[in-house]
């Protein structure tokens, strides 16, 4: 999710520088520092494909049932689909029926960004049906997205959180290689759960997914109209909802300006930031961008923070990170890791996956956009107080996109969004595609306007206006 504001690094680097186990304790809370607590097994990991390809599709759906529930009544299914062999290529899922039952609902899969971020951080952070409190006790999220779909979460690209290749070299180089691993996952998650293939089928996500989602979009759309689609079976996408997204390098550059509007630049910073601008149009020009260098950690090294002195720049009316990652020690207690079918595989952080993708980073998604367009539904939404990937720069990538509604969109009436009296935003519609700007949100929409985005998401999946 950190890499958007990075690429104005760049100038200055270039200018200078299981199978199953079942029982085991419900764990609603946790200690990690009880010594004196029995050892819990973590059991091992959850490989279906071998059992999705002998045909063995039931004992493969009940080797993924996490059993005990983390949550009493809390139906889910986890595990590992290979998507490549060569590559030993394995993504983690884990999916959450919709509260009324997954045969007349969406299915929903949740993309988190970085890259290298887990979609866990979705899950109990976001949008997924169960948070973690300060008391480290689980709870279940009344903003949760499985009031509306079904809700599938998949730690992407290979070498994102559980997920995990041989060797480095095994991690996916490309957002394109991210979109056909995606899509060799689905196939085999629709052999595991077959009642689901004529369900509508939606991407989401946020930052990062604003390349992956697009890439999978693409990958599902050309294998529909291919000849072996007879045999693997049409997927039934319906549309894409990406917040946040980083999508088109070129033109979400202008961060200059952006800061200054809002007061934290004044002109001098302007000036800086857009000579490094001009570089980086210059280095795209020369099909020679690169990422910037770091893991997006080292914001002492940024522009930004030099000249606002602000650490954090997901939420600009904060500056440290306000959201609790403890669950990122949850997931890795035994009793979970038995309960997720995980073993005792690494949780990765995003630094390898971070490195792998770097050449992809400067690359745009803007072509696979404008395809899109024309045959799915797309809702691109951000929140109002993202500096990392900001609202203005969202709506510089649509203005530039070239498809059938790109007129139309360029005098479509901007709508107010409410929510039960709250105003939650304004939408602007044209053709297929929906840019809603989200009040009072940073980088993470779900996460600081639940209530708001379940009505976004609940009205995308019903085929609703979002304003009225």
């Amino acid at each position: 999710m950190r890499w958007t504001l990075l690429l104005l690094l760049a100038a200055a680097v270039v200018a200078g520088a299981a199978a199953r186990r079942r029982g085991g304790q419900r764990p609603s809370s946790w200690e990690d520092d009880d010594a004196d607590a029995p050892a819990v097994d973590p059991g091992t990991p959850a490989y279906l494909t071998p059992l999705l390809e002998a045909g063995k599709h039931r004992e493969a759906q009940n080797a993924s049932r996490t059993s005990p529930p983390l949550l009493a009544d809390l139906e889910s299914y986890s595990g590992f689909l290979t998507v490549d062999k060569a590559r030993d290529a394995n993504l983690f899922f884990w999916f959450f029926p919709a509260d009324k039952g997954m045969a007349d609902a969406p299915l929903v899969l949740w993309l988190q960004g970085g890259p290298g971020s887990s979609s866990l951080l979705g899950v109990f952070l976001e949008n997924g049906p169960v948070r973690i409190k300060r008391s480290r006790r689980l709870k279940r999220r009344r903003g949760s997205w499985t009031r509306a779909a079904s809700m599938l979460y998949v730690d992407s690209p290979v070498g994102t959180g559980f997920s995990h290749a041989n060797t480095t070299e095994g991690l996916a180089a490309s957002s394109e290689q991210v979109g056909r691993d995606l899509l060799a996952a689905l196939r085999q998650f629709y052999l595991l759960f077959p009642q689901l293939r004529a369900n509508e089928f939606f991407i989401s996500g946020e930052s990062y997914a604003g390349k992956y989602a697009p890439a999978l979009a693409m990958a599902i759309h050309e294998a529909n109209g291919a000849a072996e689609q007879d045999k693997q079976g049409k997927i039934n996408l319906k549309g894409l909802a990406v917040g946040n997204p980083l999508a088109d390098p070129e033109s979400m550059l202008e961060y200059g300006d952006y800061l200054y509007q809002l007061g934290l630049v004044d002109d001098a910073g302007r000036r800086r930031f857009k000579e490094r601008e001009a570089v980086i149009r210059d280095l795209l020009a020369q099909r020679r961008g690169k990422s910037g260098g770091g893991d997006g950690r080292g914001d002492n090294a940024t522009l930004f923070r030099e000249l606002t002195g602000l650490r954090y720049r997901f939420n600009y009316l904060h500056d440290s990170d306000y959201l609790s990652r403890s669950y990122k020690q949850f997931v890795q207690t035994p009793a979970v890791r038995r309960q997720l079918h995980v073993g005792n595989l690494t949780y990765h952080n995003r630094t390898a996956v971070a490195e792998r993708l770097r050449p992809d980073v400067m690359q745009s998604a803007r072509p696979w956009y404008e395809q899109l367009l024309e045959h799915y539904d797309v809702l691109l939404y951000n929140g109002q107080l993202d500096v990392a990937d900001p609202y203005p720069l969202m709506v510089n990538f649509i203005g530039r996109m070239q498809w059938s509604g790109a007129a139309q969109y360029k005098t479509a009436e901007r709508r107010l969004w409410t929510v039960d009296g709250e105003v939650a935003g304004y939408a602007k519609t044209a053709g297929r595609l929906t840019e809603v700007l989200v009040r009072a949100a940073g980088h993470m929409v779900p996460a600081d306007q639940p209530k708001w985005a379940l009505d976004l998401i609940t009205k995308f999946v019903s085929h609703k206006p979002i304003a009225d």
